[in-house]
């Protein structure tokens, strides 16, 4: 449940710095900063999730399942952390053109 969690944050992560590009004509500066914020700690709550989880696995003493998933966990948490960031850079430079 909580991998799921994480996907749905991630996922509306990515979408507001979407939003922004699209509607930013029709958006203030002040709310695009605050959707940019609101994407970065979207991505912040949505990494900090599955270390939440591996450390429940811990506390269960399931290490096998810790073991497995530890991998998927660093290539989803570093796909997440640089597509936002890209996102966020795309949205501030196109904002930043159009002062």
């Amino acid at each position: 449940m909580l991998e799921l969690l994480a996907l749905l944050l991630g996922l509306a992560s990515w979408c507001l710095p979407i939003l922004c590009l699209l509607r930013r004509k029709h958006i203030s500066h002040p709310k695009i900063s605050a959707l940019q914020s609101g994407s970065l700690v979207l991505c912040a709550i949505a990494l900090y999730i599955p270390s939440l989880s591996q450390y429940l696995e811990v506390l269960e003493k399931d290490y096998s399942a810790m073991i497995d998933c530890a991998t998927a966990f660093h290539l989803a948490s570093a796909v997440l952390l640089a597509v936002t960031l890209a996102l966020n850079l795309i949205v501030w430079g196109a904002c930043r053109k159009q002062i």
